[in-house]
């Protein structure tokens, strides 16, 4: 027991213990960006030169050192990073040896010189942990060693940059800056040994400390180098190649060499044409050739007379263009003539053919997208408000008439019934239409005249609250909501009456009715309604066998089925709809019911496919 007692500190402190691998460069999230991002190396080859060391060390803390690192080392680095992450077409060292890095760079064939130094290097005492207080405990007064509790801080830095040079031009190019730090706790090995170190450190670290506490921090300096490295390159210096700036550094000055002149005994060979034919053109294309040729003194000057219209030819020797309407179906004779510089000349008679206009397919119409809302509502939420017979049945009906319109092949349908027939719901769904080239409302329940200023017109949904009117639609709202739909064509259809008579879809008022008057006039031309009776009226439905719908529900149902269509061209307009239901309802209803038209909006539905 007194054994686990004791060995129980050593648990709990262990959980500090010294600094562990270092995570890859090329695992950092930042670099791994980069990398995904610039996937094509640069397109250079690059020469490091030997890496240049401080003498001395930037000392900046009170207890620190100069870090041994061999200078091997980090050239190998940043060549081994350079051909690993593809920075460049290929990377290689330059050897410290009697010639100039520029110099050896060029001899083996570099396009770039990379120089790095680094002026300023440090490794240093940072201070404690929070584990040093519980492992003087430890180390006075339990028996067990402390060796691995990592409760000292050090760290190491480096600063300076790599010069990027041109060995075509010796100019210098581009600076890339790289300053890394790293800070890390360490326990007593991976510092290095000290007697009695919980006293003496860190005033008595020797050399050997600071070598080990180097080795120890040196593969987490390393991959910070790496990372630095490769953001630099691929960021930096990647954006700078693109700049004129770079072009004007980079770019080897050209030098003319004068040419070698020919022995008298030397003759050129015969100027000698190799192109024997042209390939096809197309009307309407990009057509482009190289003519060819050797022997003779280049250059060469071409010209080619006869080319149709719309083809150029280039003195050398490129014919390009676009035929030009009307030059299809045809074969050209063109004389192509070719010209050395002293002044052979060889001629050809070529044929060109350029075949006529391919007719492009019949691009087929796409029939208009319908976007329809239909509602219907009888039974209501409150009991003071009369039931509007059949209006269920009339809105499933015009729904399904919507959906069988045979043209209409990506239309959609929404079916609001009874109880979801709701001011909100309504709101929420006229603001969910997509895009379409039709819009159609349609209703089917009973109407009002609503006693507020004005005596609007009113459409009564589920949860509408009577005489007060709240919750209603009036028309004007309605309208609103339309116009706010993002369609070429609107078309709504009004299944209600307004006279507040309690007969047909209207609810009966015992007290003093409101001024009963008739729906306003409309002028929009972006909207058409069509309603199945004037204000003053109410809309009756019949429960005979042949009819169990609303008046107008049941004759718009035979103009959606193409009763209305007069002149059989398989449109259906608003006019026609509007036309066919006024006068059968007129004569259903013994003219107590008469349509009425508002607005001077189009609608179009088509019936049949156009032909």
């Amino acid at each position: 027991m007194c054994r686990l007692v004791r060995a129980l500190p050593i648990l709990l402190l262990l959980v500090g213990c010294g600094v562990g691998k270092p995570v890859m460069a090329p695992n950092r999230a930042d670099v791994k960006e980069l990398l995904t991002t610039v996937k094509t190396p640069l397109q250079f080859s690059a020469a490091i030169a030997p890496v240049s060391l401080p003498k001395q060390a930037s000392v900046s803390h009170r207890f620190a050192a100069l870090p041994p690192i061999p200078a091997e080392r980090l050239q190998t680095l940043l060549v081994d990073v350079s051909n690993e992450m593809r920075l460049f077409k290929k990377a290689f060292a330059v050897k410290d040896g009697s010639k100039p890095p520029l110099e050896a760079a060029s001899n083996a064939k570099a396009d770039l010189l990379l120089v790095p130094k680094f002026s300023d290097a440090e490794v240093y005492y940072a201070g404690t942990t929070k584990w040093f207080v519980p492992n003087i405990f430890i180390w006075f007064f339990v028996d067990a060693a402390s060796w691995f509790v990592a409760d000292e801080k050090y760290g190491i830095y480096l600063k300076g940059d790599v010069s990027i040079y041109s060995v075509h031009t010796g100019k210098h190019l581009f600076t890339l800056p790289i300053e890394c730090r790293v800070e890390a706790a360490l326990d007593d090995f991976q510092r290095g040994w000290k007697f009695w170190g919980i006293f003496f450190v860190p005033k008595r670290l020797n050399a050997s400390n600071w070598a080990k506490v180097t080795r120890t921090l040196l593969p987490h300096l390393e991959e910070e180098i790496k990372a630095q490295f490769i953001k630099r390159v691929l960021s930096s210096f990647f954006s700078f190649t693109k700049t004129p700036q770079f072009a004007s550094l980079y770019k080897p000055t050209k030098e003319t060499t004068p040419s070698t002149p020919a022995k008298p005994t030397e003759k050129p060979r015969p100027l000698t044409m190799l192109t024997k034919t042209l390939p096809p053109a197309e009307e309407g294309k990009k057509y482009s050739v190289r003519l060819q040729a050797n022997g003779g003194t280049p250059p060469y000057k071409w010209a080619v007379k006869g080319l149709p219209k719309g083809l150029t030819v280039e003195s050398s020797g490129l014919i390009q263009g676009v035929p030009a309407d009307g030059s299809g179906g045809k074969r050209y004779s063109v004389i192509v003539e070719l010209t050395d510089s002293r002044d052979g000349k060889v001629s050809a008679k070529l044929t060109l053919m350029v075949k006529a206009r391919q007719a492009a397919p019949p691009v087929a119409k796409s029939s208009p997208v319908v976007y329809a809302v239909v509602v219907g509502v009888e039974d209501y939420k409150g009991g003071n408000v009369g039931r509007a017979a059949f209006a269920l049945r009339d809105a499933r009906a015009v729904a399904n008439a919507i959906r069988s319109l045979n043209c209409h092949k990506n239309s959609s349908v929404i079916l609001i019934e009874g109880a979801k027939a709701t001011l909100s719901v309504l709101k929420k769904t006229f603001a969910a239409v997509k895009a379409c080239d039709i819009f159609v409302f349609f209703f089917a329940g009973d109407g009002a005249t609503s006693f507020a200023e004005g005596a609007p017109h009113c459409l009564l949904l589920y949860d509408t609250t009577f005489p007060d009117m709240k919750n209603a639609l009036s028309l004007n709202n309605l309208l609103k909501l339309c116009r706010k739909v993002k369609a070429k064509q609107r078309l709504l259809l009004i299944d209600a009456g307004f006279n507040m008579s309690g007969e047909g879809r209207t609810p009966a008022v015992t007290e003093v009715k409101p001024k009963i008057h008739p729906l306003p006039r409309l002028k929009d031309k972006d909207v058409v309604l069509i309603v199945a009776c004037d204000g003053t009226q109410t809309a009756y439905s019949s429960g005979l066998s042949r009819v169990r719908h609303g008046f107008f529900t049941y004759f718009l149902l035979k103009a959606l089925a193409g009763k209305a269509d007069k002149n059989n061209d398989g449109k259906l307009t608003e006019d026609e709809i509007f036309k066919f239901i006024e006068s059968r309802v007129k004569e259903e209803s013994s003219n107590m019911q008469t349509p009425v038209k508002l607005g001077e909006g189009k609608a179009t539905l088509l019936l049949k496919s156009s032909k």
